[in-house]
């Protein structure tokens, strides 16, 4: 995986490469969709669970049971820029508002107004953090995020 030093969020995947994505203890994903661009002809995304279909430059992600983490195999290059992801904490019929957290680098990439706080309760702007878990709190949902 790569991402711009120029200050773009964007990162890229590559043959062989896997991506893992988590939610939070108790909380299980059943959609993903990530737009992307710059995809290599015939990409194939195989998901650890669930299943993956693809349009163009775009991955939509899907598991019916749901998942409390997702790791998904590429064989060839893609550029993603984000992530929707669609959660529950319960039955199907409370379906979380959709927050996109990412992290590239050493940065927490949060919706605009969110708070991000270290584990031991103290407020981070998000930038150039050090390896460790953090808390990103957006309105009334909070999701933890892994820096490494």
């Amino acid at each position: 995986m790569s991402d711009s030093t120029t200050g773009n969020k964007n990162f890229r995947m590559y043959n062989g490469c896997v991506m893992t994505i988590q939610a939070p203890e108790g909380t299980n994903m059943y959609k993903i969709d990530a737009d992307g661009s710059n995809a290599d002809s015939g990409l194939t995304v195989t998901p650890s669970v669930g299943n993956v279909t693809l349009d163009g430059a775009k991955m939509h992600w899907e598991a019916a049971e749901g998942a409390n983490s997702v790791s998904f195999t590429f064989d060839k290059k893609i550029r993603f820029y984000g992530f929707n992801i669609t959660t529950t904490t319960g039955s199907v019929e409370e379906v979380a508002e959709n927050v996109v957290v990412y992290v590239i680098g050493n940065d927490i990439i949060a919706p605009e107004g969110a708070d991000i706080y270290s584990l031991t309760g103290v407020k981070v702007n998000g930038q150039g953090v050090a390896p460790g878990i953090y808390v990103v709190r957006a309105g009334n949902k909070a999701v933890k995020v892994l820096v490494k």
